[in-house]
C-alpha cells in the first residue's frame, strides 16, 4: 500500500506559513493543504472584488508560494489550496506570473462552480426555494443584503485535477507499454515471435488505435463525468461489445474472453 504523506497548510486567511515550510523541509510531505477562507473572509474577499475586477483572492497567496515553492519544488510537493476565494482564475494567473518573473515553472489547475451569486434568480425560477435551513425563511427576505453566495463542492474537482496531472497521453501511454510488456513476459517464452504475428495486420492496428482512441476519452471523459461513471461505462463496454460479437460479427467468444473482460 502506498504511503501518502499530507501537512496542514494555513488555517485561516493571514496565518503563519513558516510551519509549512520546515514541515516541506523535514516532514516528507507530498501535499500541503491549506484553507485560508471563512464565510467572514469571502465577505472580505467580495468587498475587494467589488473595488478591484481582478482581485478577490487571498492575498497572502503569492508571498506564501514565494517563500514556500523552492522547498517545495525540489522535493516535488504538490498544493491543494482554497486560496483562489471569489476570483481562483486572477489568482492562478498572478501565480504564473509570479513564477514566470522568478524563472519558475509548475502547472496550476483552477477548481470554479462554486460561485453561484450571479445564478439565484435562474435558481429561484427553476423551483428553488432557497430557504433557510433551520427557520425555514424565505430567501426574499435576506435577498436584500446577500454579498456573496458560493456551494461547499467537496473533494471530486480537486481529485481529477489531481488525477489528471500526467496528462491523458502519457497516462495512455503508460498503459498500453505496460500491457505490451505484460504480454510479452507471460506469452513470449512459449509463443516466440508468433506473438507478433497476425494474418490480418491491418485490422490489428485498427484495432490498437481504438483502444488508443478508447483511452484517451476515457480519460478525457474525467474532466467532465464523476470517476465512478466513467469507470463503470469503461468497464461495461466490452461485455455489450463480445454480445454483440457472435450475432454481428460471427465470433465465437470463449470463457477465457468473459474472464478477460471480467479482469479489466
Amino acid at each position: 500500500m502506498k504511503t501518502v504523506r499530507v501537512t496542514s497548510g494555513l488555517g485561516f486567511y493571514g496565518d503563519n506559513w513558516l510551519p509549512v515550510q520546515a514541515a516541506i523541509e523535514h516532514g516528507d510531505v507530498q501535499y500541503v493543504c491549506s484553507d485560508h477562507l471563512a464565510e467572514l473572509t469571502l465577505a472580505i474577499l467580495q468587498k475587494d472584488r467589488q473595488k478591484d475586477p481582478a482581485a478577490g483572492y487571498a492575498r497572502d497567496l503569492l508571498p506564501m508560494m514565494t517563500q514556500l515553492w523552492p522547498a517545495a519544488a525540489s522535493r516535488g510537493v504538490k498544493f491543494v489550496l482554497n486560496a483562489g476565494g471569489l476570483n481562483p482564475q486572477a489568482a492562478a494567473l498572478a501565480l504564473q506570473q509570479l513564477f514566470a518573473a522568478k524563472g519558475w515553472r509548475a502547472r496550476v489547475a483552477v477548481v470554479m462552480g462554486d460561485n453561484l451569486l450571479d445564478q439565484i434568480d435562474a435558481l429561484q425560477a427553476q423551483g428553488e426555494a432557497l430557504m433557510h435551513m433551520d427557520t425555514g425563511a424565505a430567501f426574499d427576505t435576506v435577498r436584500a443584503d446577500v454579498v456573496f453566495a458560493n456551494v461547499y463542492l467537496g473533494a471530486q474537482p480537486i481529485a481529477k485535477a489531481l488525477a489528471t496531472e500526467m496528462g491523458t497521453p502519457l497516462i495512455s501511454f503508460a498503459r498500453h507499454a505496460v500491457h505490451a510488456v505484460l504480454m510479452v513476459l507471460i506469452f513470449g517464452p512459449k509463443l516466440g515471435t508468433a506473438i507478433i504475428r497476425t494474418h490480418r495486420p491491418w485490422l490489428q492496428i485498427i484495432r490498437g488505435l481504438m483502444l488508443v482512441g478508447f483511452t484517451l476519452s476515457f480519460f478525457s471523459a474525467l474532466g467532465y463525468l464523476p470517476q465512478a461513471e466513467a469507470t463503470a461505462i469503461a468497464f461495461i463496454t466490452p461485455f455489450f461489445v463480445m454480445l454483440l460479437a457472435g450475432p454481428l460479427l460471427g465470433e465465437r467468444v470463449t470463457i477465457w474472453r468473459w474472464l478477460g473482460a471480467a479482469g479489466g
